[in-house]
Parts: C-alpha cells; structure tokens; sequence
C-alpha cells in the first residue's frame, strides 16, 4: 500500500488514511503495523491518456485487486487534475500507487540534463498531489525532493530510483544512488530485468548474480519492470523473487504490463485500442494470479528486526562505462537543501485528498517504458531508469 510516487503521497498522513503506510527499516519495507511488505505489482504505461478517472479506476481497481496484486505503477500523472476518486478506488482495494515523477510537461533530458527551479517545483507539484553524466541530476532530484518533503512536514515517504536493464551499469548505478549521507542517498533501489523467459531458471536467467550483487546492501531493493515475453509467460520467477531464493533480499517485483499494447506485454486487452471501458482478461492473467494465490511471503516483524549493515562507498569513474567521479558534487540551484519559493506555488485541486490513497512518487526521464525502448538506450550510452519514475533512468518515490 503506497502513496503516489509522487508528492501526492506526500501530504497523505492523515489519520483518515484507511490503509497503513510504508515505511523502511535497513534494507526492507514494513507497513505501518510492523509487517514486512512485498511488492506484487502491475505496470500501467501507456494508457493513451489515461487520467486516472473515477470510471475506469472503479473498473480496474478490483480486477487489479482479484489479480493479487497490492501495487499499481503508474507511467505519467497530470499534478493539475484532481485524481481523488481514482485514489479512493485504489485504496478501497487495498492497492498501493507509484507514479513517475516526471510529467507529460517536465522531466529530465537523458542527453541534455538540466537541473532547474521550474523542474524542482514542477515534480514538488508531483509529490503534492544517456549517458551516465546524468545521473547526478537524477540524484538532486532525489536529495531536494526530500529535503522538500520534509520542509512540507510529510512523513518520511520514500524516494528512490528505477535503473534500465542494462547489464554494465545496473551494479554501478545500484552503488551510487545508495551512497553518501542520508540526506542525497535514495531511500530504496529498483531496477528492470527481462532475462527469465520461459523455460528458465534462477541460475539460468541470471538472478542468482542480481540475489548475490545485493548481499548486504543497506536499503530495500526490488524489480521496478520485468516480464519476459519470448515464449508464453509461466510466472515461474515469482516463485524466486517472492519465494526463499530471493524473498530475504528482494522485496518483491512490478510486472509490465497492464494494458495490452503494441509490443505485447499486456494482461487486460481493451477492445476499443484505448484503456477504457472492461477489458478482456488474458491467458497470462489468470497464470500469474494463480501463480501469486500461491505466494504470500511474511518475512520479518520489524520489532525483530535489527539489522547491521555498512553503506556502500561511491563508485570510481571507469572510461568508457560510468563518467561520474565519487567526489562529484551534485548539481545544486544554489541553495543547501530546498528553500521556500519566492512566490506561492499553485498545486492541483486535490493534492490534498488524493493523498489519502498510497502513493509512491517517481521521476523519469522523457523516453517511454518497457524493454523494447530500453534497449536503445545501450548504444546511447544512456542511463535508462529514473528520476522519480519509471522507464529508462527514473527516481521513485513512494508509499
């Protein structure tokens, strides 16, 4: 149960908040009763202008609830509108919301990255309601969104990072956004991974590196895209990555995707080429909600839970892969830690409200999700994940 990634989570510590919230405690996410929360999540990207309506929220929330799932990432969200009822119907289900910082207006440029005040209080209006250059301005979103939060007085939301499925960074960049103090680290790690495609295997689709490159890492980490569609989708990783291969390290996954598209990754086909309306659930829905009926992982209490774990140090800069030195400074607006506008800002009608259902904030980059686009981001050497976001290059906030 998350908050918008975005600062619509933000303001969502009202008492009249009916699902607990998240929170996190070294390297795994607890819900506000003391439980350890796992993600068993579902994309919805390219909804072709999909606004987060009550209608089709009231349609979708309980399929996505019947599926089993208790997360729903959403790719885009216009801070201008007012989403209340959307959120309600999320929250009514049980059903935590991550939203990418970025909006159909803002976000950062993977081969022109800026770092300005229109950006900074844009994606603060998100919370209210490639080349590896530009990593550090992914990471001054992620240290002015949270001294942002806290100026607010918002609970300690988490803001964190989506990284791409790229082989040659993910590690690298896995180091980085966790590194430093507390202030500038992302609270949590994510990051895509399309490699189990059926028939596979923990070793055989590469997870036990993925499980071993986390071995004592300090903040929860989890697949924030996965979904491999080379042959008829069995569902067979959720049993590693919610099972005991993975489960005491991983906190869980996000499957890509929803709504079926072009590239054909979804689960809910939506006849009218637009999602709207009841879809028609697919063969591959009914597999992975009989696969998560069988998944149901507790982990630990956090009152038993008292972990010792070293933070990792800032990766060296090595030619050619990653062109950040470990003593770089973040780009900064001049200021230490976020300052009050000079001017009122105008946030949506309902920032207030809709944080009443969770929400996790994210910030991408201006490229769309999924692994099809991914891939381009190699030759380009580009960071794909995010910025609070999803998609490429992205920072997440959430619950």
């Amino acid at each position: 149960m998350w908050r918008w990634l975005a600062t619509y989570a933000l303001c969502a510590c009202q008492a009249t908040l009916a699902i607990p919230t998240i929170e996190i405690k070294g390297s795994k996410f607890f819900t506000s009763d003391g439980d350890q929360f796992y993600i068993k999540g579902k994309y919805s990207s390219r909804l072709n202008g999909y606004q987060l309506t009550r209608f089709q929220c009231n349609i979708d929330a309980p399929l996505i609830k019947d599926l089993g799932a208790n997360v729903v990432r959403v790719y885009s969200v216009d801070p201008t509108l007012n989403h209340d009822a959307c959120m309600k119907a999320f929250e009514d289900a049980g059903i935590y919301v991550i939203v990418d910082m970025s909006t159909p207006t803002y976000s950062i440029k993977r081969n022109d990255p800026q770092w300005s005040f229109e950006l900074r209080d844009a994606f603060a209006d998100v919370i209210d309601v490639d080349s590896t250059t530009a990593a550090p301005y992914a990471k001054a979103v992620v240290a002015d969104m949270k001294a942002y939060r806290d100026l607010m007085q918002y609970r300690k939301i988490p803001i964190g990072y989506s990284a791409a499925d790229l082989a040659n960074l993910y590690e690298l960049q896995q180091d980085y956004f966790a590194c430093g103090n507390d202030s500038v680290a992302a609270d949590f790690f994510a990051f895509n991974k399309y490699s189990w495609c059926s028939p596979s295997s923990f070793t055989e689709s590469g997870y036990d590196a993925i499980y071993k490159a986390v071995d004592g890492y300090d903040i929860p980490v989890f697949l924030s895209e996965t979904g491999c569609t080379t042959n008829d989708r069995k569902w067979e990783d959720q049993v590693a990555v919610l099972g005991r291969e993975m489960n005491d390290r991983f906190s869980g996954n996000i499957i890509y995707e929803w709504s079926e598209n072009e590239n054909g990754y979804g689960i809910a086909n939506y006849s009218n080429g637009v999602a709207t309306g009841t879809p028609k659930l697919m063969a591959d829905y009914t597999r992975l909600q009989s696969q998560w009926a069988t998944l149901s992982p507790t982990g630990v209490k956090a009152s038993a839970y008292n972990p010792s774990l070293t933070k990792r140090a800032c990766p060296a800069s090595t030619s050619g892969v990653w062109n950040v030195r470990a003593d770089d400074a973040l780009p900064t607006l001049g200021t230490s830690g976020w300052t009050a506008p000079t001017t009122p800002r105008q946030t949506g009608s309902g920032s207030a409200a809709a944080a009443a259902a969770s929400v996790t904030a994210v910030a991408k980059e201006s490229t769309p999700p999924g692994p099809s686009t991914e891939s381009s981001g190699v030759s380009s050497g580009a960071i794909a994940g995010g910025v609070v976001g999803v998609g490429g290059s992205r920072v997440m906030a959430g619950v």
